[in-house]
């Protein structure tokens, strides 16, 4: 098995090709995952480019060779009528969900019992780990049953969640606080919202719905 990329590459294309709509049998040149990489750090999401480098792990001047490279074959897509083939590389990617049960995705996120962190190797899962959620300990020991997120105010979910999943690349949830979002965003983590999804929802139906897993 091919081994992982020692870049952190935390975003999946939608598609491996695009082009001109209107015209058929595009000259194909190859976009790096690495330069998709690049542009979503540096033009989506506008982090600078220092910040940008440590997020990929790689060197300030590999960056912006990769953010110049990407950029230009965008706009040859845009301008000289080619077809971009995005190179999607082997990553190691990690997914954490938040469960109550360890089978299902809990549809809240700070409250959750437990999260599942689910390794992805080559478009299959190859470990999951649960981890449990030490604000319900802390909830439960002041005598608090929790049923929503709104009960771990005060008690530095903030924190605690980002530090305890700050392996994970990805984090997938059904609703969660723009406040968390930050934290984790904060530390590198790409954080998505399954918004169709109910109770019961298995975890591994879940990574397919994201097409995280084949």
């Amino acid at each position: 098995m091919p081994k992982a990329p020692k870049h952190r590459l935390t975003c999946k294309p939608c598609a491996g090709r695009f082009g001109a709509l209107e015209t058929h049998g595009l000259e194909g040149i190859p976009l790096l995952h690495e330069e998709l990489e690049a542009l979503y750090l540096a033009d989506y999401k506008g982090f600078y480019h220092e910040e940008c480098a440590q997020r990929l792990g790689v060197s300030r001047p590999t960056f912006a060779k990769l953010l110049k490279g990407g950029r230009k074959k965008c706009v040859q897509m845009l301008l000289l009528k080619k077809a971009l083939h995005v190179k999607e590389r082997l990553s190691h990617l990690v997914y954490a969900l938040p469960t109550d049960d360890q089978r299902t995705l809990s549809l809240h996120f700070n409250v959750a019992r437990y999260f599942a962190v689910m390794y992805i190797e080559s478009g299959a899962v190859s470990k999951v780990v649960y981890m449990p959620n030490p604000l319900v300990a802390k909830l439960e020991a002041k005598g608090i049953v929790p049923k929503n997120d709104e009960d771990s105010m005060g008690f530095g979910a903030g924190r605690v969640i980002p530090e305890l999943l700050k392996e994970a690349t990805h984090v997938l949830c059904v609703s969660i606080g723009e406040g968390m979002v930050r934290n984790l965003e904060g530390i590198g983590m790409r954080v998505e919202k399954i918004t169709t999804a109910t109770e019961g929802l298995l975890l591994e139906e879940a990574l397919k719905q994201y097409e995280a897993i084949a």
